[in-house]
């Protein structure tokens, strides 16, 4: 099992409220035709929640996803920005999840990216679909909110010391944290590293593989304890 340090941080509830005009350099830049038709497919308009997330550098990454073709990237901007309407309150910080395991911002790398890591062993014996979602989203949105300006990803670290086949039999876990990956933390993830991973998992891995996002399935690394311990030393700082 990779021997680690941890600090926990939660989101901050405070955002910049600002008229959709004010989120883009110019009312004709493509990011601004994207942002407009976002808000028309959620019913014409966008909450201030909303548009303080709908920054340039944001909206950006949804028009890239679709090579620029602004009705499509709308389509994903307004599928996102609906599933954090939905989880408003566990990524302001205004409700704390009910914590399913381990899963935390570890560290953060030389050059900022936030590394997650999740053990396992640490597995709630009682787990519950809406609470693992909540605590995903909760980390996966204070590892944003971590990174400096330029940094857009993350790498992650499975431990799979402990892994319980039981506990991870529910594929309404994997659609859920899929939804995630795939529209409101889309191109957020640089790498993830599955340590020392058992025979045991392999009948969970074939339900996971299918639905994970295709950019995502390239991101993921079978690895040893010791062949990740190299990776993480080689790529982060980890604070003590």
């Amino acid at each position: 099992m990779l021997s680690v340090c941890c600090y926990v941080d939660r989101p901050s509830a405070k955002i910049r409220q600002q008229p959709l005009k004010a989120l883009c350099a110019s009312e004709d830049s493509p990011n601004y035709q994207v942002i407009l038709a976002a808000a028309k497919n959620l019913g014409g308009d966008l909450s201030d929640w909303q548009r303080g997330w709908c920054t340039e550098e944001v909206v950006s990454m949804f028009l890239r996803g679709r090579r620029g073709d602004v009705t499509a990237a709308a389509q994903i901007l307004a599928q996102a920005l609906f599933w954090r309407e939905q989880y408003k309150d566990v990524l302001t910080g205004s409700r704390v999840p009910k914590w399913q395991g381990d899963l935390r911002v570890l560290a953060q790398g030389t050059m900022g990216h936030p590394l997650l890591y999740l053990c396992c062993r640490q597995q709630t014996h009682s787990f519950s679909v809406p609470d693992t979602l909540d605590h995903v989203a909760c980390v996966l949105e204070t590892a944003v909110r971590k990174m400096p300006p330029g940094v857009q990803q993350v790498d992650a670290v499975v431990d799979c010391h402990g892994f319980c086949l039981w506990y991870n039999m529910d594929p309404r876990i994997v659609i859920g944290i899929a939804e995630m990956l795939r529209q409101p933390y889309r191109d957020r993830l640089r790498t993830v590293m599955m340590v020392d991973a058992p025979l045991g998992l392999q009948p969970v891995w074939k339900v996971i593989y299918p639905l994970l996002p295709a950019a995502t399935k390239k991101k993921v690394q079978f690895l040893s304890a010791e062949s990740a311990t190299s990776a993480v030393q080689e790529l982060f700082t980890v604070f003590k």
